[in-house]
């Protein structure tokens, strides 16, 4: 039975993670699991009557959000590091997914991420959804950004497993950079040679793709496939803003060495810029 944990800090702007966390619970019939963690240097100072107080508290928020629910979700307060005791409680339920809520775009809220949901994305072995949307209703359209390395190929396979691979075709997205493979373009659109040999290259990423899905035992699914020239990190961004997914899949890391880099950058670009939900899933570890 799968098992899902949502984290909350309580704030409105976890409740969209509980939401979305008790909806995946619901239709793969898996474990609800929600955690709120004291932050050790807060609990080693408060009473024992306010840690009771914040207890009842996250027990009559938490009811209020699953109310429509089916799953009867089993709630962990903890005391300690909110990194180190949100990985060790996933580890110890088995979690199949950890869900998260969204950030406030302020510099405090960076560091909160920074030190702790972006950590657990980071260096935690299991995916992590960052909820942003209301969890009013099932994803519809999900596009997984690829760069046909294994890791995205597990992502893909990981969101087809908790069934978060949309209601309508999945879109399925290559980014790929013309100036860094060498087709350097000119300033206006007369360069049709270059225009040529992108489209060129347009067709061949196509192609690649389609091998790549049927090489991982992906192409099943329903899909669309998209070769796009752009830079990648913009490139991803506009890709949203046009195609305006639900749900953003992607790999932590895919190809060694520089690309590994920015790949590893790009995840956490898009789980602190992207409006829509992402899940970011790390590689299987052997």
């Amino acid at each position: 039975m799968p098992a899902i944990l949502a984290t909350t800090d309580l704030s409105a702007r976890s409740d969209r993670a509980i939401g979305r966390a008790a909806q995946l619970a619901d239709s793969l019939r898996g474990a609800l699991h929600i955690v709120h963690v004291i932050d050790s240097d807060q609990g080693a100072l408060l009473p024992q009557s306010l840690i009771e107080q914040t207890t009842a508290l996250f027990e009559d928020h938490v009811a209020a959000l699953v109310a429509q629910s089916s799953v009867e979700p089993r709630l962990h307060i903890l005391n300690g590091s909110p990194f180190s005791r949100i990985l060790d409680l996933a580890n110890e339920v088995a979690a199949d997914l950890i869900v998260v809520g969204a950030h406030r775009h302020s510099l405090l809220d960076r560091i909160f991420v920074g030190t702790t949901g972006e950590r657990v994305m980071r260096l935690g072995s299991r995916p992590v959804l960052r909820a942003q949307l209301p969890p009013e209703r099932a994803y519809d359209k999900v596009m997984a950004a690829t760069d046909l390395s294994d890791c995205s190929a597990q992502a893909m396979q990981c969101a087809a497993s908790l069934r978060l691979t949309g209601q309508s075709d999945l879109i399925v997205a290559h980014i790929f950079d013309p100036i860094s493979e060498g087709i350097t373009l000119s300033l206006g659109p007369a360069d049709t040679a270059a225009q040529q040999r992108v489209e060129a290259r347009k067709a061949a990423v196509l192609s690649e793709m389609q091998d790549f899905l049927k090489a991982h035992a992906l192409d099943d699914l329903p899909h669309r496939l998209l070769a796009v020239p752009a830079r990648i990190f913009s490139g991803l961004q506009e890709l949203v803003n046009g195609e305006t997914p639900d749900l953003v899949v992607m790999g932590t890391r895919g190809q060694s060495g520089l690309q590994h880099m920015m790949l590893g950058s790009l995840a956490e670009a898009a789980v602190r810029d992207l409006s829509c939900d992402v899940l970011v899933v790390p590689p299987t570890r052997h």
